[in-house]
């Protein structure tokens, strides 16, 4: 449990039923070039469709299993169509269009959790490749943002604007939908030949483990980046390596120095930096400063650090855009250490871990090869979830009989026009 995490509201209501929807035949056609073949010998089944002409393909689902191992008749379990009010439409969760969406709300941090609207938070993901995220709230306190392409768990930052009065809490909610499914409970038992095929699954599992012929899962490497996107905001206009130079008293006589067009203005007695490009929009905004990919409102502190403390800097002098909001330039701070050279987050701000997409994988199944003295423990002989079907094109697949003599069933599925469910079946006998 994590008390920054909450619940959707959404959480405690019935949700969807499913129900069991019939298969459809007709516009398949599944056969196999025998109907008997030895222990061994290679199965060639072709799948063709009967598919009008302004019908789009199928995408199909084949499996090949012992009789008995999968019904071929009852229908698949889909969720209800039914009607729905348009007034009723609402989004709880932003579809995931290249990364993972993450959502929720800012309420006041003191008394009652009243939502904050036109909040500005922002948000660093850490990790080898950084990223920064802004958004502003909506009128009911609510956020939505869609974090980068990323796979695994990843951490990310999160800090409010500083100017709020009175300080806010951010509410991430849970990473997946919590709506309840309603499904209706079916009685299961296992008939006297169910059985027997059962015992047959289970001494094949043991097998399989025994002779360490299960599924290897191989995860994809990740693809390699160009080196001009390992940061975030591109190519710096300029890039100070403090090696390079003799060292100063503090990060205030850096930027008066060293750097050029950055002015330190004095208010009320607070120092601050500001930009100064060939743009002269760039001036009528904040600029964006970051020590290790992390925001910084506390400029004074940042000022006092220590040189020695600091790798390099980065500077944009143009007006930066990200998310909803315009920065007057940026400033990149990196520290030798990645310890944010010792500076304190900002107030209401924290660390959480985030899931992503999980890692790219192929899994692979080891062919059973006759005389390798390894007994043929498939009990799945093939399942393919991504076969397309085409008008007036047959698809060939072709696989190893196993070496358990019976009969065995083919099963194709695919979901068709306006969301019908179609299948197919076909049988072949081992001996």
């Amino acid at each position: 449990f994590n008390a920054d995490v909450v619940n959707q509201p959404n959480g405690d209501s019935l949700g969807q039923t499913i129900t069991r929807r019939e298969y459809i035949t007709g516009t398949m056609d599944c056969t196999t070039t025998k109907l008997i073949y030895g222990r061994g010998e290679e199965v060639t089944m072709m799948l063709s469709g009967n598919l009008m002409n302004r019908l789009p393909p199928i995408n199909c689902c084949v499996t090949v299993v012992p009789d008995g191992g999968i019904d071929t008749a009852r229908g698949q379990l889909t969720f209800n169509k039914g009607t729905m009010n348009p007034s009723e439409f609402k989004v709880d969760f932003l579809p995931d269009m290249k990364g993972v969406s993450l959502s929720g709300t800012v309420v006041k941090v003191s008394g009652e959790a009243v939502p904050i609207s036109s909040a500005k938070l922002y948000f660093s993901l850490l990790g080898d490749k950084p990223d920064y995220l802004t958004t502003v709230t909506d009128e009911l306190g609510r956020f939505v943002i869609s974090t980068p392409h990323r796979t695994g768990i990843q951490e990310l930052f999160v800090a409010p604007d500083p100017s709020i009065a009175g300080g806010a809490e951010i509410r991430i909610d849970q990473d997946f939908d919590t709506e309840k499914i309603s499904l209706t409970p079916e009685k299961f038992a296992l008939s006297t030949s169910e059985q027997e095929l059962a015992t047959r699954f289970a001494l094949h599992s043991q097998l399989s483990a025994v002779f360490n012929r299960g599924a290897i899962r191989k995860t994809l490497p990740p693809q390699v980046r160009d080196s001009s996107e390992t940061l975030f905001y591109g190519t710096p206009k300029f890039t100070i390596l403090m090696d390079d130079f003799i060292t100063l008293p503090n990060l205030e006589e850096v930027f008066i120095n060293l750097i050029p067009d950055i002015d330190i203005t004095v208010r009320r007695g607070i120092k601050s930096l500001r930009i100064l490009g060939p743009n002269t929009a760039v001036r009528f905004y904040q600029p964006l400063i970051l020590i290790d990919n992390i925001p910084v409102f506390d400029q004074q502190t940042l000022l006092s650090i220590h040189p020695e403390k600091i790798l390099k800097i980065d500077v944009i002098n143009e007006v930066y855009v990200k998310g909803d909001l315009l920065h007057g330039g940026l400033i990149s701070i990196f520290s030798r250490n990645g310890d944010m050279a010792g500076i304190d987050l900002p107030d209401h701000s924290y660390f959480f871990d985030f899931q992503t997409i999980q890692p790219s994988e192929i899994i692979e199944i080891p062919e059973y090869k006759p005389g390798d003295h390894v007994p043929d423990s498939r009990n799945t002989l093939i399942w393919l979830d991504d076969v397309l079907l085409k008008k007036g094109s047959t698809e060939e697949i072709t696989f190893k009989a196993p070496q358990s003599p019976g009969d065995y069933v083919i099963l194709v599925r695919g979901l068709a026009h306006q969301g019908t469910v179609v299948s197919a079946t076909a049988s072949f006998v081992v001996e």
